[in-house]
């Protein structure tokens, strides 16, 4: 049989090499590579592990700086310095799940601004919104420690989300 499914399995294993193989000759670079001159993010406007943020002030602070810092890496000698506050909703949501048990959610807004130095003029600020959902049930520990879980996802969305915006102005200065 001309079409069985071992030859088949071989040329799905080509594909994403050929893939690779055309992207890299249209130039494609990834966003988080090093540049040539071996800074984190490329030779861009906004060399991304130079962004310092400041120090946080509670458990959301810190788990968004960790979040920030673990996608673009701590910062060796900053350039930058991200200033941001943080405003978390918590909501139950009126439908449940069945008798015991009902959904919360978290509202989250980043908002920030990016200075050249800690005094430095404003390069950039704006908004980042996400939300996450967690289980409301009848034991008040597994509640807690759903929400808490909610939390720390919900800095973690936040923080890919400023990223995600940096990167566009990166991508869009060059």
């Amino acid at each position: 049989m001309w079409c069985s499914r071992r030859r088949f399995g071989r040329a799905l294993g080509v594909l994403p090499a050929l893939f690779l193989i055309a992207a890299a000759g249209c130039g494609f670079r990834p966003i988080y590579a090093s540049g040539p001159e071996g800074e984190q993010g490329g030779s861009g406007p906004l060399p991304f592990g130079q962004i310092a943020a400041e120090e946080p002030k509670d458990r959301r602070g810190y788990l968004f700086v960790s979040a920030f810092e673990s996608l673009i890496g701590q910062p060796e000698s900053p350039r930058y310095w991200l200033r941001y506050t943080i405003a978390v909703t918590r909501r139950a949501r009126e439908d449940r799940l069945d008798d015991r048990f009902a959904r919360g959610v978290l509202f989250g807004r980043l908002t920030y601004s990016l200075h050249d130095g800690r005094d430095g003029p404003e390069r950039t600020a704006g908004v980042v919104t996400a939300e996450t959902a967690f289980s409301l049930g009848p034991n008040p520990l597994a509640s807690a420690t759903a929400e808490a879980d909610s939390e720390a996802r919900l800095m973690r969305l936040l923080a890919e989300g400023l990223v995600a915006r940096l990167h566009l102005l990166a991508l869009r200065a060059r």
